[in-house]
């Protein structure tokens, strides 16, 4: 297949030889055929599920932090938990991230900071650095393999703000979506509650 000049009918469009057959293709073709290879590599990083990780590792040894990940939590190694708000950050990043555009890796900055999550099936590992180039809001990413990309700027400060994060000292660890019955007692009285119908419902005293 060949791709010759540019059409002026329809606009944008492109002529195109497969073959000994020449024949008119559309705009939107046109342009796919004409993209920088780079464009055509998958852009969803890593693809996985919550349920799927198992825990995340942040920086590198000595000072590395190993979080082991259970019932949608992160633990410290000390068993303490983590700030639910700042890793449901992370996670939102980590398993939505896009690559923004791929790198030649000439043109990549060092990049200090590793992020490891460990899933069901695996490891997989990026190092976070400095600005990327011609865009100062992302952040270079390499992965495995040696491939370079600009990625969310708001990952690299996520992942040490998980990393640094005192121990979380609220009670719970739940939303207000998540419960379905509270139940209080004391000496002679009680407060039973229980969701119902899009609202709470006292059980007890009726």
């Amino acid at each position: 297949l060949t791709v010759g000049d540019e059409t002026d009918v329809p606009p944008g469009g492109a002529y195109v030889r497969v073959d000994d057959r020449a024949m008119v293709v559309s705009r939107e073709l046109a342009q796919a055929l004409l993209q920088s290879p780079l464009e055509l590599v998958e852009t969803v990083v890593w693809g996985v599920a919550a349920s799927d990780v198992t825990a995340i590792t942040i920086g590198a040894e000595p000072s590395e932090r190993r979080l082991d990940h259970r019932n949608l939590t992160l633990l410290s190694p000390e068993g303490a938990r983590v700030s639910r708000k700042k890793v449901e950050e992370l996670f939102s990043l980590l398993l939505t991230l896009r690559v923004q555009r791929w790198l030649p890796p000439a043109t990549a900055p060092d990049v200090p900071l590793r992020v490891a999550l460990e899933t069901t099936d695996g490891v997989r590992v990026m190092w976070l650095g400095g600005p990327c180039p011609e865009d100062s809001a992302g952040r270079v990413a390499r992965f495995d393999g040696g491939r370079y990309a600009c990625v969310a700027g708001a990952l690299a400060p996520a992942a040490r703000a998980v990393a640094e994060a005192p121990a979380d000292d609220a009670l719970f660890s739940m939303r207000r979506d998540e419960v379905e019955r509270v139940t209080l007692r004391a000496p002679g009285r009680v407060f039973d509650a229980a969701r119902r119908e899009g609202g709470f419902h006292l059980v007890d005293p009726e």
